[in-house]
């Protein structure tokens, strides 16, 4: 099954793996999120494919750090990375539940790579689950670190 990133403007590249073709088109409007679906090439292969509406790549880690609620002198918390991009990023911490959208936190993770860099970030929490919590790098913090952990998702 292939993954099939959608444009800003909401247009899909599809390559069909027979004939080798590629076909530009506008992604389904009653699709959003992971969800499968069935395309036909004009050489009559039947494909599924995946629509990936995210921004930008997101790179599942095991990394480990802390959070901190900005702004106050609260008590670190141990987080685990579960995947990281350009412009967000989700983890897992035992006290999830303290968490809610809209709370600014500062993360402070190591990457894997072989610098072992230190990130030290701000972000907005967007979504809290059951166990995860995916959040976004604030503004004025979005370009702090850009280039480490841009080398660390090509890697």
């Amino acid at each position: 099954m292939k993954k099939i990133y959608v444009t800003p403007h909401q247009q899909v590249s599809i390559t069909c793996d027979e004939c080798f073709g590629t076909y530009t088109s506008a992604a389904p409007k009653h699709v959003r999120g992971n969800a499968v679906v069935k395309a036909r090439c004009r050489c009559g292969k039947d494909l599924e494919v995946i629509f990936e509406f995210r921004q930008a790549y997101r790179k599942p880690t095991q990394l480990h750090g802390q959070l901190q609620p900005s702004g106050t002198h609260d008590g670190r918390q141990a987080i685990q990375v579960h995947n990281l991009s350009q412009k967000g990023i989700q983890f897992a911490t035992r006290t999830w539940r303290k968490i809610q959208p809209g709370d600014v936190l500062t993360l402070t993770f190591a990457l894997d790579n072989p610098q072992r860099s230190k990130i030290d970030k701000q972000v907005e929490v967007k979504y809290v689950g059951e166990q995860m919590i995916g959040a976004q790098f604030c503004a004025e913090d979005e370009y702090a670190y850009q280039k480490e952990i841009g080398f660390y998702l090509m890697g």
